[in-house]
């Protein structure tokens, strides 16, 4: 009765319930129709939608309560009706309607007492299970297994509801299989046959299968019918339903309502045929019920869709039944339309795991609060940070001994990208701020959903945050319609200028195109000075190539306007402009860079002869020898046929002067490969190499030239 969305819909549905009240025997399930499509309509706003059908339905409402037995039946039916006709005192306003609706209620109070007495005292004669851990319920509907008569058609009474309780047991001898109402041999032994195929099913759909011995307490709503062989794959499906509950699998399987299943299995879980004769009642039951998919054998399913036609002919007016041919009762549990599998969220799973080792938990806890009272009281001697690692979400902060500070807590995406890029780049710095002899701790955080990065610098001592700076500007290029805002941390260092004050300096990557590089006063997070770059830099060194006592800055990436590796030398103390570009790719009212040196490499071989597949090459890796006073380069060439990404190492003195290059072995294996498809031939590498270093570009401030020259900006 699902998907009642407006007044339409509830005058169909109401005719189909009148229908359906006419040639249906069965109290229990007048009543069942009754409430639920009320309690439907209570959705509703207008709640003169309910007062006007309930005045129709009055009439049935408290006579099938006046009349039904109720023996047997689930409590939680009773104690739904009981609310129902709480919420109809409410709006019913003729009198003797809610006299009747009183009564009504203290009848099934009355019956609900006597249901739970009964089931008590049923209960005491079934031994509890051993070490009981964990108790899950299913609930699937199966067939009634006879006929009952009324006006002449032959009708099933209802549909038999059928509640496992599974837990598990110290024991190892097998498996143990209880039953509230104390059936036969024969019927324990069906109930078995189910356990079993029920494992080896639940082993193919998890991969595993609970080991222990399992204790399966019953509850029948009619329990004067006894178990046979065409319940066994509905009896099967609840069990594998339980069990995957009992094994706290991360997915949750439940059996949709309006289904029935009839059918034998095998210990493999195969639908096996019931006798034919069964099989036409059984089907007819469903016909006359609200069951609305009915589940068969696959070897009987044209014989049932026989014998539905024959049902439709005779009543045109009932809706149509859906025949579901079935080979395997795992088929059942993996079919959308048979079952809801939903995934459990991380958080639920999770508890019931920590429950089921709850003693443990407990212990382990104890042990942690013994030794979280000792660091509360006494805390590490050295209050110092000076080092950083990650556990969880949160950036741990450490004394030199590895004894953990404090515990600041990152945003989900920004502690998987640090812990992912911790390697390469570098995150967190520490420095003394205030010169009080305990450093402060400069770190990165991203905002949560965005490609905007957040530098952070937080007092340990004073637990607090001292300043915020966001990665953060508006870059618009002359060219091409790209305007650029938001950046994330590609690198931080804290340095000391020539005027012995702290600075930060930030390498911000945009994920799209350009790169700036920003200089921030470490003890406000105010931006002192910053350089755009046309293209990614991805690494940065620090040394005083020129022994003057203050430090340079080298930084090595690509320039996207030539797709060409490039080397970057600056003054610490000017750090501003734009780097070289095509027209294209200029900064709106952003003058030329201060760069010291900015070198463009050419390609080399690989990318000569294949430069209609060349992407780009980039400085992807730098070694500086200061006793030696060279640094060697490290360049790929990236194809765009994705099968090779291919080195070669460029040597430069501290003065920016080439002075020699060499290949990787996977570079010289793919030019080998090259010169057997006479790709490459008649090549002389000596002077290819002369050559190559020969046309290494120095940007002046105007142009590129091909000697190694200063930028005149900057000089």
């Amino acid at each position: 009765m699902q998907g009642i969305k407006g007044p339409l819909e509830i005058e169909r549905e109401f005719e189909r319930i009148n229908q359906l009240l006419r040639i249906s025997p069965a109290s229990r399930y007048k009543l069942k129709l009754i409430s639920d499509f009320l309690l439907q309509i209570n959705n509703f706003r207008n709640k003169n939608f309910l007062r006007s059908y309930y005045i129709l339905l009055h009439p049935h409402f408290t006579q099938l309560i006046k009349e039904t037995d109720f023996s047997f039946t689930n409590p939680a039916f009773i104690r739904e009706l009981i609310h129902f006709t709480d919420l109809l005192e409410g709006i019913v306003e003729n009198p003797t309607e809610r006299s009747e609706l009183i009564i009504s209620r203290e009848r099934l109070v009355l019956v609900l007492h006597q249901i739970i007495d009964t089931a008590q005292l049923r209960f005491t004669h079934v031994p509890a299970p051993e070490k009981s851990e964990l108790h899950n319920s299913v609930n699937i509907p199966l067939l009634e297994n006879e006929l009952l008569s009324a006006s002449g058609h032959s009708n099933f009474s209802s549909v038999r509801k059928l509640f496992v309780e599974l837990s598990y047991s110290k024991s190892s001898n097998g498996d143990i299989v209880q039953l509230t109402n104390h059936l036969g041999t024969e019927q324990q032994k069906i109930f078995e046959k189910a356990i079993r195929a029920a494992r080896t099913v639940v082993t193919k759909i998890t991969g595993s299968c609970p080991t222990k011995k399992m204790v399966a307490m019953c509850w029948f709503e009619r329990p004067d019918y006894l178990l046979g062989e065409s319940l066994l794959a509905g009896l099967a499906v609840s069990i594998a339903v339980g069990m995957i509950k009992m094994m706290q699998n991360r997915r949750e399987y439940s059996i949709r309502t309006g289904i029935a299943i009839t059918g034998g299995i095998d210990p493999d879980g195969r639908m096996l045929s019931v006798d034919d004769t069964g099989l036409l009642k059984k089907l007819e039951a469903c016909f006359f019920s609200p069951i609305k998919i009915l589940v068969v054998p696959e070897e009987q399913y044209h014989i049932a869709k026989r014998h539905q036609q024959a049902f439709k002919e005779s009543y045109p007016e009932i809706p149509e039944l859906k025949l579901v041919p079935v080979n395997n009762i795992k088929d059942i549990l993996l079919n959308p339309e048979l079952t809801e599998i939903k995934p459990i969220r991380y958080p639920v799973w999770a508890l019931r795991k920590i429950w089921k080792i709850r003693r443990v938990i407990a212990l382990l806890l104890f042990l942690i609060l013994a030794g979280t009272l000792s660091l509360v009281l006494y805390g590490p001697v050295d209050k110092n940070p000076v080092k950083h690692t990650y556990k969880g979400d949160y950036l741990v902060i450490q004394n030199q001994f590895g004894e953990a500070l404090d515990y600041i807590k990152l945003s989900s995406i920004g502690i998987d990208y640090l812990k992912r890029s911790r390697d390469y780049f570098n995150y967190v710095d520490f420095i003394d701020i205030d010169d009080d002899g305990i450093n402060e701790v400069i770190y990165c955080d991203r905002k949560i959903n965005t490609y905007l990065d957040i530098i952070l610098c937080k007092s340990i001592t004073q637990n607090k945050i001292l300043w915020k700076h966001e990665l953060k500007k508006k870059i618009k290029f002359v060219g091409v319609e790209l305007l650029e805002d938001s950046y994330i941390c590609g690198s931080l260092y804290v340095l000391k200028n020539p005027d012995s004050k702290y600075e930060l300096l930030v390498l911000a990557r945009c994920p799209y195109f350009s790169t700036y590089l920003t200089k921030i006063d470490a003890r406000d997070g105010k931006e002192l000075q910053c350089y755009v770059h046309i293209g990614g830099l991805n690494l940065i060194k620090f040394i005083d190539l020129d022994y003057d006592g203050r430090t340079e800055v080298v930084i090595g990436g690509i320039n996207n306007a030539f797709k060409s590796a490039v080397l970057i030398v600056f003054d610490q103390k000017l750090i501003n402009g734009q780097s070289p570009g095509t027209t294209k790719y200029r900064v709106q009212d952003l003058a030329g860079g201060t760069e010291k040196y900015y070198i463009k490499f050419p390609n080399y071989l690989l990318g000569q002869v294949l430069v209609d597949q060349l992407l780009y090459g980039n400085l992807h890796e730098m070694d500086i020898f200061s006793e030696a006073q060279y640094l060697r380069l490290h360049i790929k060439e990236s194809f765009s046929d994705n099968t090779f990404d291919v080195s070669y190492y460029v040597y430069l003195n501290f003065n920016m002067n080439p002075k020699s290059l060499a290949t990787s072995t996977p570079y010289e294996n793919k030019i080998a490969l090259l010169k057997k498809t006479d790709q490459i031939y008649g090549i002389n590498r000596q002077r290819l190499n002369t050559e190559y270093l020969n046309s290494i570009e120095y940007w002046t401030g105007d142009k590129f030239v091909k000697s190694s020259s200063l930028n005149s900006v900057n000089n």
